[in-house]
C-alpha cells in the first residue's frame, strides 16, 4: 500500500479502544488512508508493549473496563513517555472535557468519528506532516462511507 503521509515513513498510530467494531472501522479508516495502525483491546495491553516500540500518537477510548482512556494519559505522564494521545468518547461533557484537557490529551473527539478532524488533529500534533493531498483523499474516502 502507498503511504499517504507526507514523510517516507507513515505516521504509527495506536488505537486502544474495548469495543471490537469501533477497532475494526477506525482501523480500516486509518489503514485506507496510508497509516501504520496497531490496535489494542485495553489500556492494559498497549502498555505492555515495549517502551522502544510506542507510536507516533495514541487514539483511545475515554471509557473502557479496567483503565481508563484519561488513567491511561495519567500513566503516559508519569512515565515521561512521548506519546501524544487523542482521547474519544460517546458521550461528552464538559467536565470530561476539562478532565481530558487537564491530563494532557491533544483532543477529545466525539464518537462517531469524524475522519476529517481526525486527521485534521493528526496532522496539528505532528506539525503538518500530512500532505494537503490528504484531505482530498480523505474526502473521498468520507464519501464511500
Amino acid at each position: 500500500m502507498t503511504s499517504h503521509v507526507g514523510s517516507d515513513a507513515p505516521l504509527r498510530l495506536a488505537l486502544v479502544d474495548d469495543d471490537p467494531s469501533v477497532r475494526r472501522a477506525i482501523g480500516r479508516l486509518l489503514k485506507s488512508l496510508g497509516f501504520a495502525v496497531d490496535v489494542y483491546s485495553s489500556a492494559y495491553a498497549f502498555l505492555s508493549q515495549p517502551r522502544s516500540e510506542w507510536p507516533d500518537c495514541a487514539i483511545v477510548d475515554v471509557r473502557m473496563p479496567g483503565q481508563t482512556g484519561i488513567a491511561l494519559v495519567d500513566t503516559l505522564r508519569a512515565i515521561a513517555a512521548r506519546v501524544p494521545v487523542i482521547l474519544m468518547t460517546g458521550d461528552a461533557d464538559t467536565s470530561l472535557a476539562e478532565r481530558a484537557c487537564t491530563c494532557g490529551a491533544v483532543a477529545l473527539l466525539s464518537k462517531p468519528i469524524d475522519a476529517s478532524l481526525l486527521v485534521e488533529t493528526l496532522n496539528r500534533v505532528h506539525g503538518g506532516r500530512l500532505r494537503r493531498e490528504d484531505a482530498a483523499l480523505l474526502r473521498g474516502e468520507e464519501d464511500r462511507q
